[in-house]
């Protein structure tokens, strides 16, 4: 099991206590993290925002960690990446956070996941 420690790795991702035993965690598009990613997303028309980025991560869990996937609220804004467990299941969200480090340090990661986000109708 995940440990709130281990989030601390995975900055600028962000760990969220919403009290109660539920979690979340966040990013925020549009900063020095994933401006090198720009051009990524323009290949697909996309704008880099908290849509493309979540359906991204989604695409990723659905491909490699399925089983997770449920365990996940997806609910992202275009300046905000926000996916959340309702429990205390830091499993499924410490997975969903690590797929999402991955992408903004890993580029070709970044485009196969936009590829099957797209196949997946994942993207809005």
């Amino acid at each position: 099991m995940a440990t709130i420690a281990e989030f601390d790795a995975l900055d600028p991702v962000k760990l969220v206590d919403l009290d109660g035993g539920r979690w979340s965690v966040i990013f925020s598009p549009g900063g020095p993290a994933d401006l090198d990613a720009e051009p990524v997303f323009a290949e697909y028309d996309l704008e880099g925002n908290g849509y493309d980025w979540s359906g991204a991560v989604e695409a990723v869990l659905t491909e490699g960690e399925p089983h997770l996937v449920e365990r996940l609220r997806f609910d992202p804004e275009a300046g905000m990446v926000s996916i959340s467990v309702g429990d205390d299941d830091l499993e499924a969200l410490h997975a969903a956070a690590a797929a999402l480090h991955q992408l903004l340090d890993d580029h070709t990661a970044l485009a196969a996941a936009l590829t099957a986000a797209a196949r997946l109708e994942l993207l809005d």
